[in-house]
This record gives structure tokens, sequence and C-alpha cells, in this order.
């Protein structure tokens, strides 16, 4: 008997039916679960490594996101951090800066700095600090009015504002001020000093008198001394006062040094008033002087300038019968003059010049620059005496009235002189075609000429 089942073909087409169904049933419960369309590469070589490539890629771009999430976050905190710190730092520099402009300290404090004499407030305690003798500094603590009292310093015995010790004062005038009038003085000199003279505003006025009024007189002093950050005004209306800022009369000839930014006017009604006469001057390096004179400005001094700048505006002239020396980057603005000596070193210049009228002029570099307003290098005034020369190196220019003129070859004391007034430009010097002077731009002079505030100095008599 045989126990084998028959079926039809139909049957057997439906049950490989059903045979497929289930495992098409099975394929979408795997793609279900797993949420892939191909598991391997023998259900679909290139769908399965196709959505590997795209898996790692994807998976790439993801580690990048993260990544780049991270260096936002790390960027912010850095940001966030140098505003802080910005802020910090803003806070730190209105609070110093306020110190500096406010905070001043005690008159004590100044008397237990070393080498101080006195710390003065009134014109009775400063004339006792001078009586005393000692020696030293004399602190200027505030504003003091000396009427028409002049003051001798004794030997040793420097006259200093608080500037000299660090303190920065943004307000000249309300501290380290000296103001004298002048009205019916007879002395020769406001203040007569063999010592040095800093970090002050000195203030002169009235009606003067019959005599040459100085502001300081340095009576024939044979010791150097050194003027640093000075304001010095004088006004007269007196008709007979052409005195001086700084006078020398008498023989000075220890040299004056001059540092820092020094403000220098002088006004009379006679147009005769001087800056500083009869002195020798050195200006330190990154000295500027600003210079003002109903009269001249330089008078019969002897002047050198190391890497300064120099600003004159005399209404009469800025030199007169001086000797002066220009070294390294000196940059004077301003030279009218007569008689004397001009020396011009290095790469030191001269702008908005006159003529050489009376002078010598020695251009010891081809790197000067001379830059004169009037279209003739020499003058000569109508005295048999009179002479002016020109003694300058092969290669130096010279700019008359905006067109340049250059030599050749040396020029050797090339003289011009007569009984008669005589202008010329030595032949020697040649036209430089297509070159022609601009007049640069020196308000950054005008600036420096304002009222400074002095920084605190890094030494041992720094305050705070």
């Amino acid at each position: 008997m045989s126990n084998n089942i028959s079926l039809t073909a139909s049957m057997r087409s439906n049950l490989l039916n059903l045979q497929n169904i289930a495992g098409q049933v099975d394929l979408t419960q795997n793609r279900l679960s797993t949420g892939l369309k191909v598991n391997s590469a023998i259900d679909n070589p290139s769908s399965y490594y196709t959505a590997v490539s795209l898996n790692n890629r994807a998976s790439d771009l993801s580690a990048l996101l993260d990544s780049m999430a991270q260096g936002i976050q790390t960027i912010k905190a850095a940001t966030e951090g140098l505003e802080a710190g910005a802020k910090l730092l803003e806070q730190a520099s209105a609070t110093a800066t306020q110190a500096l402009e406010t905070t001043i300290p005690a008159k004590s404090w100044f008397e237990q700095q070393e080498g101080v004499a006195a710390v003065v407030s009134t014109k009775e305690e400063l004339l006792a600090a001078i009586d005393s003798g000692r020696k030293g500094d004399i602190v200027i603590y505030g504003q003091i009015d000396m009427g028409n009292t002049v003051i001798t310093l004794k030997e040793g015995q420097n006259l200093t504002g608080i500037g000299t010790y660090g303190i920065a004062d943004s307000e000249r005038g309300k501290f380290s001020a000296l103001n004298f009038d002048i009205t019916g003085v007879t002395s020769v000199g406001m203040i007569t000093a063999s010592g040095n003279i800093s970090d002050l505003s000195i203030h002169a006025k009235g009606e003067g008198s019959s005599r040459a009024v100085n502001l300081i007189f340095r009576n024939n002093q044979k010791t150097s001394a050194l003027y640093e950050n000075l304001d010095l005004y004088m006004e007269s209306v007196a008709s007979k006062n052409d005195g001086s800022l700084i006078s020398g009369v008498g023989g000075d000839k220890e040299a004056i040094i001059v540092r820092g930014v020094n403000n220098f006017y002088n006004n009379d009604v006679r147009g005769y008033g001087k800056l500083i006469f009869a002195c020798d001057l050195k200006a330190e390096a990154g000295t500027f002087i600003n210079a003002g004179s109903s009269g001249s400005s330089f008078w019969e001094t002897t002047v050198e300038f190391e890497d300064s700048s120099i600003n004159v505006k005399s209404i009469n002239y800025d030199f007169l019968n001086a000797r002066v020396t220009c070294n390294g980057t000196t940059q004077i603005n301003g030279y009218k003059n007569i008689g004397g000596f001009l020396v011009l070193n290095d790469q030191s210049r001269i702008d908005n010049a006159g003529a050489i009228y009376n002078n010598k002029l020695t251009i010891n570099s081809a790197e000067v620059s001379l830059h004169i307003n009037d279209d003739i290098l020499l003058r000569i005034t109508g005295s048999e005496q009179s002479k002016a020369s020109v003694t300058a190196v092969a290669g130096s220019k010279i700019s008359l009235a905006g067109q340049t003129y250059q030599t050749k070859d040396n020029i050797d004391d090339y003289v011009l002189a007569g009984d008669v007034a005589k202008q010329e430009t030595p032949p020697q010097y040649q036209k430089v075609e297509g070159e022609t002077y601009t007049q640069p731009d020196l308000s950054w002079l005008d600036e420096l000429a304002t009222p400074q505030t002095y920084q605190k100095k890094d030494d041992d008599k720094q305050y705070g």
C-alpha cells in the first residue's frame, strides 16, 4: 500500500505561492527590524556597497559636525573671556588714568623723598626754604603767587614741581606754578638760580620797569644746570623792558641742559623781548621746544640740538647772532636769522626758513634738508663788515621757494661779502629739473606745543 500523497498541479502551484509569500513576509520583517533593504553583499552587491559607502560618509560628516560644534563652543568661550578681559583692562586703565590725574599725595609724602630740601605751597614757605640754605629740591606744591618779590636760590638748591617726582598733572598751573607781578621790579632777575629747574609753569606779567627784567637769571654761573618740562611766559607793557626768559649775562659758559617738552613765550610792546640770551644750551634727544617772542628767540646764544624738535615763531628773528648746531634727526620749523653760525649734520632738517642773512652756513651731510621760503640762499646788509658764506658737502640739496638745487662738488667756504647789500645763491648749486619741494604736515609740532601731562617715571622717586 503506498503512502505517497499526490498533488494536483493547481495545488502544487498554490503551495509554491504560499512559500514565496512566506519568504517575502520574512524579508519584509527583516527589513522593518533592521531598517536595511540589503543585509549583505549576497542580497545585492551593488546596493550593499553603495549603502556601506554612504553610511561611512554620513558617519564622517556626523563626526565633523560634532567637532565643529565643539570648536564653536570653544570660540564662544574664548570670545567671552577676551571681552571680559578687555572690560577689565578698560576699568584698570580708567582707574590708573584717574589716579594719575587726580591723586596728588600729601606734602608729607614729598618731604620723605630723597633729595628734597622743602615742600612749599606759599610765598612765605618758599622764602623760608631758600633762606635756610638747605641743598636739594624745593618742591612747589600747588600754585604760588609771588607778587613782585624776587627770589635768589642758593648754591645746590633746585626749583622743582611735583612732576619731577613722577606725579602726573593734567591741569598745568593748578599745581607746580609760580606767578610773578613784575610791576615796579628793579631787580635784573625774578629768579636767580644756579641749580636745576623742572616741571614748572612760571609766569610773569606787569608793567615792568626801566630796567630789563629777566625771568630766570643765571648770574655768571660756571656750572651746568638741567631745565626740564617748563612753561615760561612773560608779558610786559613797559616801554623799556626788553628782558629775557632765561639770561646768562655776565659770562655764563656752562651749558644749560634742556630736556622734555618746553614752551617759551615772551611778549613786550616794543618787540624787543628775548627768550634765551647769552647762554649755552644743549637740547637732549627727544626734547621739544616751542618758542615764540615779540622780539627774538635765541639771542647771542650757543645752541646744540640733538634729535630734537624746535618750533619757532618769533616776530623779529628766531636766531640772532647765535651759534646753532643741529645733530641727528633734529627738525626746526622756522628759521629767521641774522648773523651767527648754522651747522647742519646727519639727517637734520629746517623747514620754513628765511635766507641765510649775514650768517655762515655749514652743511656736513648730503642727507640734510634745508628748505628756504625765499628764492635766494645768501643775503648781506650794506655794512662793510657784513658777509654770508656757505660750506657744503657734495650732493647736498637745498630748496629755494619750492625749487630744489643740488651741488655735485664740495663747496669750500663760498663767501658773499661787500660794502653794499647783496643776495645770491652759489653757482655750485644747480637746479634739479622736475624736483620740487612740498611742505610736510607739521601740525604735530603745534600739538606738542599744548600743555603736557607728565607721565609717571620709572625711578625710585615714582609715586604709587
